[in-house]
């Protein structure tokens, strides 16, 4: 754990951007009805590198990509790919297919199966979510598959990336192998269910709450995860790994989950568990606070307003303290020995009430500093 002490103040101001499905220089739109008046038919006319821009509507297809295209809809409330149980939705069988802003529905099984980026999709009341796409992200996964031993789940993945989605209502929310699933929330999994079940992957960063099993770790081709930095929130078992639990890893060195039933004590205020380890024996650096990059604090309230200070960071932030008197803030930062850790602070101005700031780390000034301002706020970033 390392102590950090700004004598001064900070702010958080980071933007993160992602460029897909954009049609490739020289490449051609394709609009659906305009131009075609079902999305098949465009895709049949359509040349490698085109993009086909759908209109919100009812489209009662099933439809097959067989080419490098990208495939957006308009809006994804009201441009529905509706398979009527004939078959698979989506089939996509061409590399480097983006497909996004779309509800797909009644697929049998499936809504989706493959495509490079699968994004910003709403997929639901298929026997079976979205299969084997390469980039899962952003989608809203809900209320597909019934109890059954094999059709009836959110995502299948295989050497995927499977992150910031909403999988929820499914019978099992998330099944990976050698894949990342990373900052998904995974809710609500059916009777008998599991919100993740995996093998070979890292998952990290998820919320996994009220599922029947939370985290499915216990047969041959189901451990060698490593898991860590997630939020085990109120399932009604957290994890099922009654053999083997060894395969897995539960922590970075330093950090592990937070789990809701945890009920140790932080005794040094890292915001790590000091007892009652391993907790579910797997676990022997549980988190007291839910995991979260972001954290916000407040500092300190003036004329009926809150100042708060924000901290983003890839490691767990504890122990928070603003004394107004010296103007100083202080928190401790946790994270695994040998790695590289940051901390991006928000400052409010009027706290510092104009006056230099100075960042100290173990009493020591901290390599890679860049600071920025705007008119109400400070902003720090150091490793």
């Amino acid at each position: 754990m390392r102590r950090l002490v700004l004598i001064g103040f900070l702010i958080l101001n980071l933007v993160f951007s992602f460029k897909a499905g954009v049609a490739n220089a020289g490449s051609t739109e394709i609009r659906v009805p305009d131009d075609y008046p079902m999305i098949q038919w465009a895709i049949n006319a359509a040349d490698i590198g085109d993009t086909i821009i759908v209109s919100p509507s009812v489209y009662h297809e099933r439809i097959i990509i067989n080419k490098t295209i990208n495939l957006s809809g308009q809006n994804r409330d009201t441009t529905i790919i509706d398979a009527s149980e004939t078959g698979t939705a989506i089939t996509i069988t061409a590399p480097n297919v983006n497909v996004t802003g779309f509800k797909i529905r009644n697929g049998d099984p499936w809504g989706v199966i493959g495509g490079y980026l699968v994004s910003n999709n709403i997929v639901e009341m298929n026997k079976a979510g979205i299969k084997d796409a390469a980039i899962l992200r952003n989608n809203i996964v809900r209320n597909n598959g019934a109890l059954g031993p094999l059709d009836n789940m959110g995502i299948l993945a295989h050497n995927s990336l499977v992150e910031e989605n909403i999988v929820t209502d499914n019978f099992i929310g998330i099944e990976a192998h050698g894949s990342t699933i990373r900052n998904n929330l995974i809710k609500s999994s059916s009777w008998l269910g599991y919100a993740v079940k995996a093998g070979s992957s890292l998952v990290v960063g998820n919320t996994i709450k009220e599922n029947y099993r939370g985290i499915y770790v216990s047969s041959m081709g189901y451990w060698g995860n490593t898991v860590c930095h997630n939020n085990f929130v109120d399932n009604e078992g957290q994890i099922d790994c009654w053999a083997q639990p060894q395969e897995n890893t539960w922590d970075n060195g330093a950090e592990g989950n937070y789990w809701s039933d945890y009920e140790g004590n932080d005794g040094d205020g890292d915001g790590i568990g000091d007892t009652l380890l391993p907790h579910l024996g797997v676990d022997s650096y549980p988190l007291v606070e839910p995991w979260s990059s972001v954290k916000t604090f407040e500092a300190f309230k003036w004329n009926n307003l809150d100042y708060e200070v924000v901290i983003f960071s890839n490691n767990t932030i504890a122990s928070f303290s603003f004394i107004h008197s010296l103007k100083q803030i202080s928190f401790s930062v946790t994270g695994p020995s040998g790695s590289v850790g940051f901390c991006n602070v928000t400052i409010p101005k009027i706290l510092l009430k104009g006056e230099p700031w100075q960042i100290l780390v173990d009493e020591n000034p901290p390599l890679n500093v860049a600071a920025t301002e705007s008119s109400t706020d400070t902003f720090l970033y150091f490793t």
